[in-house]
């Protein structure tokens, strides 16, 4: 993955934003799809995993929306925009009712989204 890194090591599944080539990491298109990749190993991994960890490699935790991204929206894009916006929502869904503590390492700037 290129904005995501999922490790489980004794019981903790650390999930680390990292947007490659960006110095923020943001909700681009590529971080969506991969959100979505990192919630389904987790699902997978449930049974191990005993706690969650979301942190960052940048020097803030998170940017927010991809506003270069959303200016590129038209009106016709709405029902897109959307789906995502609910995918996305069903993703944190997912991970904050596992039954499993999580935990956000915020450093820095947690806009948005984040």
């Amino acid at each position: 993955m290129k904005t995501i890194q999922y490790e489980l090591a004794d019981g903790i599944a650390t999930l680390t934003f990292d947007e490659e080539g960006s110095p923020v990491n943001t909700m681009c298109a590529l971080w969506q799809q991969e959100l979505n990749e990192v919630v389904a190993q987790v699902l997978k991994d449930r049974e191990a995993i005993r706690g969650i960890v979301l942190a960052s490699n940048k020097s803030t935790f998170f940017a927010g929306a991809d506003l270069k991204a959303l200016m590129r929206n038209q009106a016709s894009d709405a029902g897109a925009v959307f789906t995502e916006i609910e995918r996305m929502k069903k993703n944190f869904r997912t991970l904050e009712t596992l039954g499993k503590p999580v935990v956000s390492c915020l450093n820095g700037a947690a806009l948005g989204g984040g």
